[in-house]
């Protein structure tokens, strides 16, 4: 997978105007996939997907025996659903966001639309599983893993099960990581396991990884 040396430039201008030295770039799909590998064990012979559903972008990993066979990346996320509600219910991008998550309740039965919109994603998702099927000598895929901030999105998870015949899971990127129960507060840890897997991938990363 490669990346624009303007766009790497850009970031880096970022981080270095925050007053900090950047040392390691990572690619969402890899981060998770390093995060995946610390809290789950490795079922070798056995082909997962990886799939972290962002704000505006989801990221595919195909992996199997520990190496990415697939990547692919679609220009579609969480953010689909905010702007459906702002449209339908005419209230405020964080209005949106809180009725998407189940914090603020609403008149109109808005689970209708989540199930639409999750729809569309379950299906983006199969044609990229099916094309990596049809396309790769790897044998079926077992099992699809999901993190990122829109998979807790209500009914998500079934409706892309149905939709692939492949089960699903959430991922829970501290399964394996050791954390104090005194200094944290573990139900919120729970809580946000399943946003966390990139930014728990790249704080795993150290200089001369591979």
């Amino acid at each position: 997978m490669a990346v624009k040396k303007e766009m790497v430039n850009d970031y880096v201008a970022v981080v270095n105007e925050s007053g900090l030295n950047p040392l390691i770039m990572d690619v969402d799909a890899f981060a998770v996939q390093n995060m995946y590998e610390v809290n789950y064990e490795l079922e070798r012979g056995k082909v997962i997907t990886l799939v972290n559903i962002g704000a505006s972008v989801i990221n595919i990993n195909i992996v199997r025996n520990g190496n990415s066979v697939f990547t692919r990346d679609m220009s579609i996320g969480g953010n689909h659903y905010t702007e459906e509600l702002q449209k339908q219910l005419g209230v405020s991008f964080d209005e949106a966001e809180q009725i998407k998550l189940g914090k603020v309740e609403t008149a109109q039965n808005i689970q209708p639309l989540l199930d639409s919109i999750s729809g569309s994603i379950a299906l983006e998702i199969q044609r990229s599983l099916d094309f990596f099927t049809a396309t790769s000598s790897y044998g079926h895929i077992s099992k699809v893993y999901l993190c990122g901030g829109a998979c807790k999105t209500p009914g998500m998870l079934k409706i892309i099960e149905n939709q692939i015949s492949i089960p699903v899971e959430i991922i829970n990127a501290f399964n394996n990581i050791e954390i104090p129960t005194k200094t944290f507060d573990m139900q919120y840890i729970e809580q946000v396991a399943p946003m966390c897997g990139v930014v728990v991938g790249l704080a795993l990363r150290r200089l001369g990884d591979k």
